[in-house]
């Protein structure tokens, strides 16, 4: 981006700016499992619920393919039984953000960690660090609440970076 930036003739930096969710782990699985869950876990929700919204509507044309395929074509089936019917979209996007639904159970820990912005301190300075090589000049980490105290274990990752 930032070279197409400067071949269109910009003078000035572009900013970038990278929003995630994640979590930052400990190495103690159960440990981490919650945590990818409540922490990063609403993140990977909203992939869902975005394919749900486009998918949706039109039917389940267009589905892509790819390991995500199976999951999202379960998480339509899911959607369509959503009400009120003309408005699917509001339980669609119910927690969105803030919680992973009991109904989401396609989404795993495994998962989340694949498609999130978690690992060990360790990790995540090293993934911060490329993103930094990158061109990204800012990075924002979305806190879930009730999960405040993650503050302090991103100072302690973003610090190292």
């Amino acid at each position: 981006m930032q070279a197409a930036w400067q071949a269109a003739g910009q003078s000035s930096e572009l900013k970038s700016n990278l929003f995630f969710l994640g979590a930052v782990l400990t190495g103690n699985e159960e440990e981490d499992n919650a945590r990818l869950m409540a922490q990063a876990g609403p993140g990977t929700a909203v992939i869902f619920h975005n394919f749900a919204d486009e998918m949706g509507a039109m039917g389940g044309q267009a589905m892509p393919e790819g390991p995500l395929s199976n999951l999202i074509a379960a998480y339509l089936e899911q959607r369509d039984k959503y009400q009120p019917e003309d408005a699917k979209y509001l339980q669609n996007h119910r927690g969105h953000l803030m919680f992973v639904r009991p109904e989401e159970t396609h989404i795993t820990p495994e998962l989340v960690r694949a498609t999130s912005m978690s690992g060990t301190r360790a990790e995540l300075v090293e993934r911060l660090q490329e993103v930094k090589r990158q061109g990204y000049n800012q990075v924002t980490i979305q806190v879930v609440h009730g999960h405040e105290s993650a503050v302090e274990e991103w100072h302690d990752v973003f610090s190292a970076v």
